[in-house]
């Protein structure tokens, strides 16, 4: 960039001003971004608005329809060009488990409800383990601990309480698609209840639309 310019737009009075053909080309510029900026915004803005309203009648509007009708699935056939769609209404399940607004955390009331009905085993642990700065050796030292065996406990020694030497969190979380398939499995196999609101889950019929394949 001309150096006259960039101490020009950089706001130093002792340098030279822009020209006013530059200054105008800066601003033409300037308002395409903003523009293209808004635009943007818009756009997505109407998207929101078009997934909020196919989700509106694929869960709740054309289902009530279809059960009103007695008709659990139709076809539509090619249209211009829009091509043949068949259509289906499907039960619905979805679960992710509730989380604490401001930390982002799990509460927990989800997972303990897993462990008291015999489902601990969907239960994703992790440990963030803080190391200081410069600590290549310990960090090479803790992986080896964590990928090798755990030590065994030597015999005639006390236990000593545990203390941790490093800050660590620990967290608790389960796959949404994993906790999902265990609500459906529960409900539609085992023929047992699920706490909905406690993990998070939504159940339901949902009208599903995919292209016909070509015969």
């Amino acid at each position: 960039m001309d150096k006259d310019l960039l101490n020009a737009i950089k706001g130093d009075k002792d340098k030279p001003s822009v020209p006013d053909d530059k200054l105008e080309a800066i601003r033409t510029m300037a308002r395409a971004m903003r523009d293209l900026t808004k635009e943007i915004e818009d756009m997505e803005a109407r998207t929101k608005e078009k997934k909020a309203e196919l989700a509106r009648i694929s869960m709740n509007d054309l289902v009530t329809l279809m059960e009103e009708n007695k008709v659990s699935a139709i076809t539509l056939e090619a249209e211009g060009n829009y091509p043949r769609y068949e259509l289906e209404a499907k039960p619905y399940y979805k679960a992710v488990l509730p989380r604490d607004k401001i930390t982002d955390k799990v509460l927990p009331a989800g997972p303990e409800w897993l462990k008291k009905n015999g489902a601990a085993d969907l239960i994703k642990r992790v440990f963030v383990v803080t190391l200081p700065m410069d600590s290549d050796k310990l960090a090479v030292a803790l992986r080896k601990f964590l990928i090798g065996p755990v030590p065994a406990k030597k015999k005639g020694k006390k236990a000593q309480p545990f203390v941790p030497r490093y800050r660590f969190e620990e967290k608790e979380d389960v796959p949404w698609a994993t906790l999902t398939s265990f609500v459906k499995e529960r409900i539609e196999k085992l023929k047992k209840p699920v706490p909905l609101e406690i993990l998070g889950a939504t159940i339901g019929k949902i009208v599903r639309m995919k292209e016909a394949k070509s015969s």
